[in-house]
């Protein structure tokens, strides 16, 4: 009789393990992708980066009332050198490297560098044109977060008008679209 109790208890306990696993693993299934969603939200577009990107629009905007306006597509880098001034770099469709952002008059002068690097603390800034897409030399030259951003984000982009793409310093990213 002692050996039937003993094998009743192996077999409650095999039974009453496999649906505490059966538990955990539909816990884990449900809350894994819970999990996803919350730093996706947390990183894109939350509201201080989203207000920074408007900062930046409403500053396009004065430039081009100001007719100090030329905004080149592609991804822009900026990057603060030694002797404390601020670079800003590109790659389009034409240029498979960094190049200097010499003839981009609106990135290229001290003001923007210095709000786009110092103010809004943005470390690149990826401007696509209308429904035109990204080129595969500025693919191939973002961060594979960045270039996640931009999939996330691509559905939404209106095809009528400018979007302009944002990473921060602190991993986090935004954009804004407008007729620029």
């Amino acid at each position: 009789m002692n050996n039937s109790k003993k094998g009743f208890v192996l077999a409650e306990a095999i039974i009453v393990s496999v649906f505490i696993v059966g538990l955990f693993t539909y816990i884990a299934v449900n809350i894994f992708p819970l999990i996803t969603r919350y730093k996706l939200a947390s990183n894109y577009n939350n509201p201080n980066e989203i207000y920074l990107s408007n900062v930046l629009y409403d500053e396009l905007l004065m430039s081009k009332q100001n007719k100090k306006y030329k905004l080149y597509v592609g991804l822009h880098k900026f990057t603060k050198n030694d002797d404390s001034t601020i670079s800003c770099t590109y790659v389009n469709s034409e240029h498979d490297q960094y190049s200097p952002c010499e003839e981009d008059e609106t990135f290229s002068s001290n003001y923007f560098k210095s709000l786009i690097y110092d103010y809004l603390d943005a470390r690149y800034i990826l401007v696509v044109y209308k429904d035109n897409g990204i080129s595969q030399n500025v693919r191939d030259n973002i961060s594979k977060e960045f270039r996640q951003y931009y999939i996330y984000q691509e559905p939404k982009f209106d095809t009528n008008n400018t979007t302009i793409l944002l990473e921060f310093e602190n991993g986090k990213y935004a954009y804004v679209t407008r007729d620029f």
